[in-house]
This record gives C-alpha cells, structure tokens and sequence, in this order.
C-alpha cells in the first residue's frame, strides 16, 4: 500500500489504481529479486581509456540467481502505432520501412 501511495504521487495520479496495484506489485517483485547486499564499487573513468576493453568488464553472478532458476524472468513490450489521417501512400510507406530498418 505505501508503494502503491509512492507511486501515485510520483505519476501526480495520471494512472488508474489498477495500473497503479500493478506497478507496485512489479516493483515490490523486482524487490524481491534484487540483492541489495552490498554498494555497487564505482569505476572511475581514466582519462585516456574511454571504453573498457572486454577483458576489463567483470560481471558479477548472483548466487541468489544461480540458486533459484525455477523462477523466470521475462520482459514483454508492446509498440503503438498512431497512424495520420492521409491518403498520401508514401507517408505509409516510410513510416513502415523506418520500423522495418530501425526495430526488426
């Protein structure tokens, strides 16, 4: 409920409470997923190294993940398009090959 009440402040009530019990229920589960045991170490940017090489980037498995793969996290989107109101087919035909070229 407090998560809820955060969140609805946050959006200044421009969401439903259904989508708001939703959201809180995501991020309480997100939550509960996370290993908040210890502080992130931040790397410091050399001067004359702006990427780190692959060797350099050390990602670090957490045991809670290793332990508990019965639980599977999976994300989904969904895009919306809004098509404008014209009868102009190269309109149309643009909007469709910058989706094909920039999303597939």
């Amino acid at each position: 409920q407090q998560v809820k009440g955060k969140l609805k402040s946050l959006l200044q009530g421009k969401k439903s409470d259904a989508v708001l019990k939703k959201m809180a229920a995501t991020f309480i589960t997100l939550c509960s997923l996370a290993d908040f045991s210890g502080i992130p170490k931040i790397m410091e940017k050399k001067k004359d190294d702006t990427i780190p090489d692959k060797e350099k980037v050390i990602i670090k498995e957490s045991s809670k993940a290793k332990a508990d793969v019965s639980k599977e996290l999976s994300l989904k989107y969904s895009i919306n398009i809004e098509l404008p109101n014209t009868r102009d087919q190269l309109v149309y035909d643009a909007i469709f090959r910058s989706i094909r070229d920039n999303l597939l």
